[in-house]
This record gives structure tokens, C-alpha cells and sequence, in this order.
């Protein structure tokens, strides 16, 4: 993420004008630190001129702002959340998938700026860019989180995906992606990330849930393609100094898969507990910790589709190599 919200700009200035031992004379200091001419330091103070994440880092790092600075205590130190899986898990793909409809749809109307993701799988919505990928994630999100469908009594076959509310499911999944696709945003991919994908066929396999050998062939097929989809995105190179999709690679930080909106409204934070029930949080303190989380994670993380080449083809060949022990392994299973 190249840039942070004013917002938060202006709360880590607050902060160290707080915390100077000169009061608003540090002013001065940080313009013979930072070569600015004074009207250029108090833009920067005032928010009007956006930092880049690298250049707040710095400030922090130079007038000791630490992260847990930034964060407003939450009474009792509790904070609201939503998560409507503890109380109902969803009834069915179609169910699961409206609700995310929703959320978008929430965040359009509050004027997105730019989407910070981190996800140490693939990012759920570039699966719904191929039908019957997706529609496996359904039918093994039904069985395994949700609970709905006995997968001895029904497979996974044509007669499963060609469900009117199935079909409904993957209509809207299509439209989300088309949505997503407009959205300035910045995501963080683990070399690790068709592992989980993998996995889950792989269980299936074993478990002998899918109808016929011929569907096995085609979901592994599309995750041929979905590994091309993601390695052409990371080969179109965007030479902006904040390109509108930034793609980062991050080998050393683990953690949910975590979706932050930001917003003329704020910050809007996701996450998954029992993946992909979704915990949904609209609350400063933690839109602030997680806005903090991402610019640190961007610190420790390596630039795809503006940077070296090398870090490209390394991420790729050990995504291949995944790719092709699955097959491998699914070979030995028939």
C-alpha cells in the first residue's frame, strides 16, 4: 500500500506534536529532517497532501510512535463485531453468497477509497472467475462448514451445479468478481496459496465424492487456469508510483484471511472464523490496528507486478510445483 488515509496521517501527527518535548515547535525540527518548506510540513500535518506508507513509517520510526499509540482503548477493551454464523450458519451457497453481495454492496454506497487484502490462500474472488472451481468450493463449504448435504447420498456432479439456487450462486459470484475487479486495491499472496485448494481436492478425491473421473479432470483443469490467471495479473506490470492494483509478495506473515475497506466513512474491516463465515467489524479502533497491520505487513512484504522479476518467477515455480504434485497425487488415487 503506497498510500495511508489522511486520517490516520493526521492521528500520528497529533501524536508526536503530544509527545515532543517542544510542543508545536517539533514542527520545525520536521522540517530541517525532511527538507520541507513550511507550507509543504503543514499540508503534510493538516492532511492535505497524502504520505506515502513508507515515508508515515519513517515518521513513526523518527518521533517514536508506536502502532499501540494509534489505537483508541475501547471501553472495557471490548470491540462490536458481526457474525451471523454463530447464530445461523448459512443455508446454502446461495444464502452465503448474497450476504457477501450485501457487504459490497454496503461499501459501494460508502464510496470506497482502496481494499487492502491478505489472504495466505487464493483471494476468494478470482476463483469466481471459473464455474465449476467454484462451484466445488460451494458444494465442499455445504458439506464441511455448513453442514447442509451428505455428500455419500449426493456427489459432486452435474446434476449438483445445474441447481436453479446453485446457478443463482454462480450468477452473483460472477457480478462480484466484475465488481471487485474496479476497485483500487492492494493484495498480499503467499507462495503457499493454491495449497489449500490442492488439499481440499484431494480430500474429496479420497473421500470419493465427486461423480465421475471426467469432472475430477475439468476442477483440476481450471486450476490450471486459475494459476494462469493469477500469473498473468502478476505479469502485467503497472509502472504508477501507486499502481491501482498492487500485488505484494508476502513470504514471512501469517494470518486469516482479512479484507479492510477504505472508505469516505471509514474503515470497514472482514475476516473468516470457520472459513468463509465471514466476521465483519465497522469500529475506529480496530479499522485503525488494521490499517496499522497492513502498512507493516507491506513493510515486510515484496512488490509483484511493479517490481523484480526474480521475486515473480520464484513465487511462481514453487506455485507450479504445487500444481503439479496435486496432479501427481490424484493419479495415484484412480
Amino acid at each position: 500500500m503506497l498510500e495511508t488515509t489522511t486520517k490516520l496521517q493526521r492521528q500520528v501527527f497529533a501524536l508526536i506534536e503530544k509527545k515532543h518535548p517542544l510542543g508545536k515547535k517539533w514542527l520545525l525540527d520536521y522540517m530541517e529532517w525532511s527538507g520541507l518548506k513550511k507550507s509543504a510540513a503543514y499540508n503534510h500535518r493538516n492532511g492535505s497532501t497524502a504520505m506515502t506508507a513508507d515515508d508515515v513509517l519513517r515518521l513513526m520510526s523518527r518521533y517514536q510512535v508506536h502502532w499501540n499509540d494509534l489505537f483508541p482503548k475501547a471501553e472495557n477493551g471490548t470491540i462490536s463485531m458481526q457474525f451471523s454464523a454463530a447464530t445461523k450458519k448459512p443455508s446454502g451457497p446461495l444464502e452465503f453468497m448474497q450476504g457477501l453481495q450485501a457487504h459490497l454492496r454496503q461499501l459501494s454506497q460508502a464510496k470506497i477509497s482502496r481494499i487492502c487484502f491478505f489472504s495466505n490462500d487464493i483471494p476468494l474472488f478470482y476463483f469466481f472467475e471459473f464455474p465449476l472451481l467454484t462451484a466445488f468450493k460451494f458444494y465442499y463449504w455445504d458439506h464441511a462448514v455448513w453442514g447442509n448435504t451428505n455428500p455419500e447420498k449426493e456427489p459432486f456432479d452435474q446434476k449438483w451445479i445445474e441447481k436453479p439456487e446453485i446457478q443463482q450462486a454462480l450468477h452473483i459470484a460472477k457480478d462480484l468478481l466484475r465488481t471487485y475487479q474496479t476497485i483500487p486495491r492492494t493484495e498480499f499472496w503467499s507462495p503457499d496459496m493454491f495449497k489449500i485448494i490442492i488439499q481440499v481436492i484431494l480430500k474429496v478425491e479420497r473421500d470419493q465424492y465427486i461423480a465421475t473421473s471426467s469432472v475430477s479432470g475439468n476442477i483440476r483443469n481450471e486450476v490450471l487456469l486459475l494459476q494462469d490467471y493469477v500469473f498473468n495479473m502478476a505479469n502485467t506490470i503497472d509502472q504508477r508510483a501507486f499502481p491501482l492494483h498492487e500485488i505484494r509478495c508476502n513470504t514471512s506473515i501469517y494470518g486469516n484471511n482479512t479484507l479492510l475497506a477504505i472508505t469516505e466513512q471509514g474503515n470497514h474491516v472482514f475476516t473468516t472464523f470457520e472459513n468463509p463465515n465471514i466476521v465483519y467489524f465497522n469500529n475506529e479502533a480496530m479499522g485503525n490496528y488494521t490499517e496499522a497491520w497492513f502498512l507493516n505487513t507491506r513493510k515486510h512484504s515484496e512488490a509483484m507486478n511493479v517490481g523484480s522479476d526474480t521475486v515473480r518467477r520464484s513465487f511462481f515455480a514453487k506455485v507450479k510445483d504445487d500444481v503439479a504434485a496435486c496432479e501427481q497425487a490424484v493419479m495415484r488415487l484412480v
